[in-house]
């Protein structure tokens, strides 16, 4: 049996690699609150603005913070990536309000159900644990 560790780091990949990965058109459901992925949503918004999105993505958290409003929220993504809201946050609600973003009207206890049942995810980036000794990790 291979060594968790050795397994860990044979896939282990930098942000822009990881972002490199997410196909055209793909939804990315994303770490809400604290747990926003701070290297993959700056990674991601590095290359859309680089024109690596020619379809588009559209990206959505339950409550996005300062680091989506700085990267997938940015005037100057949105045009490539549409945003999708669970949850509005100060990040989110003036785009909600001018149209330029969406917003699925649910109580807290539905979201995973919605994702569950309501919603194909392409790709999902979260934070999670360094890998423990048995391959592990947390959210």
């Amino acid at each position: 049996m291979a060594d968790p560790q050795d397994l860990y780091r044979s896939k282990l990949k930098t942000a822009e690699e990881a972002a490199a990965l997410i196909p055209n058109g793909a939804l990315i459901a994303q770490g809400n609150a604290i747990g926003e992925p701070q290297a993959m949503l700056e990674a991601i918004a590095q290359r859309a603005r680089g024109g690596g999105f020619s379809a588009g993505i559209t990206m959505m958290a339950l409550l996005p913070m300062a680091g989506s409003a700085r990267t997938s929220l940015a005037p100057e993504v949105r045009g490539i990536i549409k945003w999708q809201s669970l949850f509005a946050s100060g990040a989110d609600r003036g785009l909600l309000k001018s149209g330029e973003a969406s917003f699925v009207p649910a109580f807290f206890h539905q979201i995973p159900r919605i994702y569950e049942e309501f919603v194909d995810i392409d790709v999902a980036i979260v934070v999670v644990s360094p890998v423990d000794k048995h391959g592990y990790m947390s959210l």
